[in-house]
């Protein structure tokens, strides 16, 4: 944080990307990053060890901070990124996904006028264009980001996608990293963690474009992704006191029957 003290000092922003035999989309994703022209940018790209010339791709772009080796998951991926990362904003731009032109200076400067007037927000949250692979806007999506309404996750939209949030790198010091067991639904958990310390900040700007198309994961788990989202909250529902938690259980009870009698 001293580094965005002086005036006119934007922040450095670390990018984590894992990525496993995505080349194509992959380079487009290095490029996205570069031609948001943000002058103290560290783009991290964690590579499960691919065969498809993405390590001839990366020997490229010599501002890239990256490595190659197997990993146990996605999850792993990301969070050797986290402890590589050393910058003051961290974010995790997955292969498929790109921002908005001028997101990260939307980004920096916010949270160095902030910090310049004395407010620290912890985490910036926007809004996110959700696209299937051609770019096509299939929708975007305004979220709800506080602890009590992502947890009725099917009442009140999180933010689906990490390209449209940015925090704080040093709040992982504080409540840990991402948790391989919540599988699909990692970020989710670390958001929900998050906010149950920390509010956060939203402005009404898209800042990203999550790609939901075949061949990313929520789009192959996404028959199942409502039952994995409950189940990642589920270390934060036992915190709840019992008729919170009971009303909870009952209210996405019966919208599971609903949705399923009336295809909703």
């Amino acid at each position: 944080m001293r580094r965005a003290a002086q005036k006119n000092h934007l922040p450095k922003i670390s990018l984590i990307t894992p990525t496993l035999n995505r080349r194509v989309p992959l380079e487009k994703n290095i490029l996205n990053v570069l031609h948001q022209n943000y002058p103290n940018v560290e783009h991290i790209i964690i590579d499960g060890k691919s065969t498809d010339g993405t390590i001839e791709m990366l020997k490229k772009y010599k501002h890239l901070k990256w490595i190659s080796e197997k990993d146990r998951n996605h999850i792993d991926a990301v969070n050797k990124g986290v402890k590589m990362a050393t910058g003051d904003i961290i974010t995790c731009l997955n292969s498929d996904d790109y921002f908005e032109p001028l997101t990260l200076k939307t980004v920096g400067s916010y949270f160095s006028r902030s910090w310049e007037s004395k407010n620290y927000p912890k985490c910036l949250v926007g809004n996110l264009r959700v696209v299937n692979r051609k770019g096509k806007l299939l929708y975007i999506s305004h979220p709800s980001y506080t602890y009590m309404k992502m947890l009725r996750f099917w009442k009140h939209e999180f933010p689906l996608n990490p390209s449209s949030y940015f925090y704080l790198r040093k709040i992982h010091d504080k409540i840990g990293i991402f948790d391989e067991t919540a599988g699909t639904s990692y970020d989710y958990e670390f958001i929900l963690r998050m906010s149950k310390q920390y509010a956060f900040d939203y402005i009404d700007q898209e800042l990203g474009n999550y790609v939901f198309d075949t061949g990313t994961i929520t789009y192959e788990n996404w028959a199942n992704i409502e039952q994995l989202t409950w189940n990642a909250s589920k270390k934060h529902r036992e915190t709840l006191p019992f008729i919170t938690k009971k009303r909870l259980m009952l209210d996405f009870f019966l919208y599971s029957i609903l949705k399923t009698k009336f295809h909703i």
